[in-house]
């Protein structure tokens, strides 16, 4: 479930992205809660949809109908202005269904997952920085800092050879 703000209420379980359970049935967690009928933008969406893309996630965005059972056109304009949003500030965006990014996860597809270490570490900084528990203890230790001179990117994510960033 959600809070009225969109933040999930947990029911102890931790699911994640192509996990798959005993049965067979495999997860995609969907945790961009998107209700322009309950007052979002499409501005905060967006700023989801990068924080995801650092921290190498897929952004799945959660949305319902009764968005557009009421102030049907209001939805509509905030649904376009996030497209749009997406298509001028992350124009290599590559939109999915459900069933191909599972198969993605399936197959491990090396083109589309970040398989090599050192980008992998980056991206494992990035997600540990979220952490409120970590920021407390990198505060006091100075993990940080090893961390950041032990990783070949810069915070933001970014690879960084010959002086330059990619």
């Amino acid at each position: 479930g959600r809070t009225a703000e969109g933040g999930l209420i947990s029911n102890g379980r931790t699911f994640y992205n192509g996990e798959c359970d005993s049965s067979g049935a495999c997860y995609l967690v969907r945790d961009i809660y998107f209700e322009p009928e309950k007052g979002h933008k499409a501005a905060r969406v967006l700023d989801d949809i990068v924080d995801h893309t650092a921290c190498g996630r897929p952004s799945l965005i959660e949305m319902h109908r009764l968005n557009f059972l009421q102030n049907k056109s209001h939805s509509l304009n905030e649904l376009k202005k996030l497209l749009d949003i997406i298509s001028q500030k992350l124009p290599e965006t590559l939109y999915l269904t459900a069933e191909q990014l599972m198969g993605i996860y399936k197959s491990a597809d090396k083109q589309l997952l970040v398989m090599k270490k050192p980008e992998r570490f980056a991206i494992w900084l990035i997600r540990v920085k979220k952490f409120l528990e970590y920021k407390r203890l990198s505060k006091y230790s100075g993990v940080n800092y090893i961390l950041e001179k032990a990783s070949p990117f810069s915070t933001s994510g970014r690879l960084l050879l010959e002086n330059r960033s990619v």
